[in-house]
């Protein structure tokens, strides 16, 4: 048996954005992110361990209104991990596994 949950919400730490779904939480490939955003943003995605510890940074993504990535995460450990995403002057962080 299996539970599906989706979660929208507005991110504080980030205003402008809107609607931010990450999936899949666990994972075992790929961590994608939806959402809206107001304008044009610039973001930098990265990924730290438990203790803060950057270990796996992205491209820059480039998103304006409603948009969608993934980003391969196969080179990771199985443990917890938290995405990060940043404008350059506020962050949004967010735990996930990785199976």
């Amino acid at each position: 048996m299996t539970t599906e949950f989706s979660f929208f919400t507005v991110i504080a730490e980030l205003p402008g954005l809107t609607n931010v779904i990450v999936f899949p939480n666990p994972t075992v490939e790929q961590i994608g992110v939806r959402m809206t955003t107001e304008g044009t943003r610039q973001l930098e995605v990265s990924v730290l361990d438990t203790k803060g510890v950057l270990v796996q940074q992205f491209p820059t993504w480039n998103i304006s209104g409603t948009a969608y990535r993934n980003w391969s995460v196969e080179s990771l450990r199985s443990g917890k991990y938290f995405l990060q995403l940043s404008d350059g002057s506020n962050s949004w962080t967010t735990p996930f596994v990785k199976n």
